[in-house]
């Protein structure tokens, strides 16, 4: 983030504060209010930029309402109908408060700092590049496909040297949202690094070999020399990237505190059929960082050479996707390469191999492919990710068989915007034409066991009974028609308290009502997450049939202040065992 401005008053408001005329916040609004606030500030202090969504169709008020502040209005994140304002720090909380109050307003946050997820002291840098395609099984799957006329793949990063040889002119025009113009060279490495593992050329007698030697690189520079950066240019980055042809983004960065903004950057992506890979992170830990836990994000957790989580990676099973392996000699500006490793590393591994599989079967979507690479995961590291360690010879052996499996549900599952295939119908059986009628059972039980099936399966056909030269056969009953299958997903219907409603009673229980009835409701299914830890909250969950409702009660009385979400997952099913979609919304409590 580029410059500070200290906090400075308008000759207006000063003149304002002289004269007594700056009535009460309460009979102001928020922007008068907000003002005052800004007003109490020391001078030249710190300053952050916070983030002020609108709710639907009020982005055009709240523009206005952020116009009251000049020079401090910093525009529109790109895509998103939040805009950004500097304020000093030191009034942040109050000015977030304060704003919230505005009935345009959906919500406030501070934008946040994100960083680059290499682990730059690690020891096993000088591990050479080779290890970590003979784990995946790529020299196997390169012997189908290298990834020739592969998809564009988006790399949100310290931007890429476009020049690099082992990148064969295959880095396309892209933008740098640190200083605002056409040219996101790299002025760290890191974005080059991993758009070395997505995509450098193999088998061409120079340095190293990518996952995907036929997939372009789509730079976007959201990090600055340092690899530091704001959620808001990673989430002006999402959305661009999203506008400009790319079919899978790479996001090996990640920051502590979930973001609305951040979310909204990922579903704008995600609504165009994009799928978002992001890095775990390297803090050792099961908490959650962001954008990798926001749903549909494919969390990439670091393994080793052995198959084993290195001991800095991130991990969960509740929003871990998989495992892929954790350092690599790439690409690096100036035409030179350099070892580095990472769950950044890690991440890039899987946006290759998607890419890949994209190429080997062009009528694959990114969410097809990107579901075979987590259906086919595996069975290694499954304790602390959802799916385990990534296979890719695997993985394209079973797409182009069209043999996927069903890949485990995190938190987060990674959505698919084609239609799920049509069920096959239940083969109908058929009559035997040389069956003898049904004979008149023997009151005598018959102690002969009934005929075992033969090798293929199939009974011997029965003794034709001898027919009573008295009684009529049997007929045989006509078999009524076969019910219609039930292949309609369970949707929610109500959910209390509503999406985005703010002020909700700290003692407040959550309440989700169904379409129909359904199974599988528990803590398992259905949770509630503090937004600002990303911590579950600790919670029984109820489920009332006659109702079709399910509660969930915290154990305790919630935070006050502090937004929420709920999440309802895919593990909850209809009597047909049809899925519900997972899906999530958000409240704020009040103090």
């Amino acid at each position: 983030m580029k410059g500070k401005h200290s906090a400075r008053l308008s000759i207006a408001l000063v003149a304002a504060l002289i004269m007594g005329t700056l009535v009460a916040p309460s009979s102001v609004g928020a922007a008068g209010a907000a003002q005052a606030i800004i007003a109490s500030a020391p001078v030249g202090g710190p300053t952050v930029d916070l983030l002020i969504g609108a709710r639907p169709g009020r982005g055009t008020a709240v523009a206005a309402l952020t116009a009251h502040f000049g020079s401090r209005d910093k525009g529109t994140v790109r895509g998103l109908s939040v805009r950004r304002v500097r304020v000093p720090a030191s009034v942040a909380a109050s000015l977030e408060r304060t704003l919230e109050s505005d009935p345009s307003v959906a919500f406030v946050e501070v934008d946040s700092a994100v960083k680059a997820t290499l682990d730059p002291d690690d020891p096993y840098y000088a591990i050479g590049y080779a290890w970590g395609f003979r784990v995946i099984g790529a020299p196997a799957a390169w012997d189908t496909s290298t990834g020739i006329g592969g998809p564009v793949i988006a790399v949100v990063d310290t931007g890429v040297d476009g020049t690099h040889p082992d990148l064969g002119g295959r880095v396309l025009a892209g933008y740098d949202f640190v200083n605002s113009d056409s040219d996101p060279a790299d002025d760290n490495g890191h974005g080059t690094h991993v758009s070395g593992i997505i995509a450098a050329t193999g088998n061409n007698g120079i340095g190293g070999a990518g996952v995907c030697w036929g997939c372009s690189i789509l730079p976007v520079k959201v990090l600055d020399s340092g690899g530091n950066g704001y959620y808001s240019a990673v989430s002006a980055g999402l959305t661009w990237a999203a506008d400009h042809g790319a079919s899978i983004i790479n996001v090996s960065l990640g920051g502590n505190s979930p973001s609305e903004t951040l979310e909204q950057a990922v579903a704008y992506a995600q609504a165009r059929g994009i799928v978002v890979v992001a890095a775990a992170g390297n803090s050792g830990v099961t908490t959650h960082a962001y954008p990798a836990a926001f749903p549909g994000v494919i969390a990439v957790a670091a393994s080793t050479w052995g198959i084993q989580l290195v001991d800095w990676s991130n991990y969960g099973a509740d929003w871990v996707a998989v495992a892929a392996p954790m350092c690599i000699t790439s690409t690096w500006p100036g035409a030179a390469y350099h070892d580095l490793c990472g769950t950044s590393m890690a991440t890039p591994f899987v946006s290759g191999s998607i890419g890949l599989l994209m190429a080997a079967d062009p009528a694959s979507t990114a969410a097809q492919a990107a579901n075979a690479i987590l259906g086919t995961a595996g069975p290694e590291l499954r304790d602390v990710t959802a799916n385990g360690q990534m296979h890719l010879d695997r993985a394209l052996e079973a797409l182009l068989a069209g043999n996927v499996p069903d890949p485990v549900p995190t938190a987060s599952p990674t959505p698919s915007p084609t239609p799920a295939p049509t069920p096959s119908p239940e083969p109908t059986p058929t009559p035997d034409p040389t069956a003898a009628p049904t004979p008149t059972p023997d009151p005598t039980p018959d102690p002969t066991p009934p005929p075992i099936p033969g090798p293929g399966g199939t009974a011997p056909p029965a003794p034709t009974p001898t027919p009573s030269p008295t009684a009529a056969p049997t007929p045989t009953p006509t078999p009524p028609p076969a019910a219609p299958r039930d292949t309609t997903a369970p949707r929610v219907k109500s959910r209390t308290p509503a999406p985005n409603t703010i002020n909700i009673s700290r003692l407040s229980n959550v309440r989700i009502i169904f379409t129909e009835g359904v199974r599988g409701v528990s803590s398992r299914t259905i949770w509630l997450v503090n937004s600002r830890t990303g911590v579950k909250v600790t919670s029984s969950v109820s489920y009332a049939a006659s109702t079709r409702t399910a509660t969930v009660n915290p154990s305790r009385t919630l935070a006050g202040l502090t937004r929420y979400k709920v999440v309802v997952g895919s593990g909850v099913t209809d009597a047909a065992g049809n899925r519900l979609a997972t899906s999530y919304w958000l409240f704020k409590t009040r103090r």
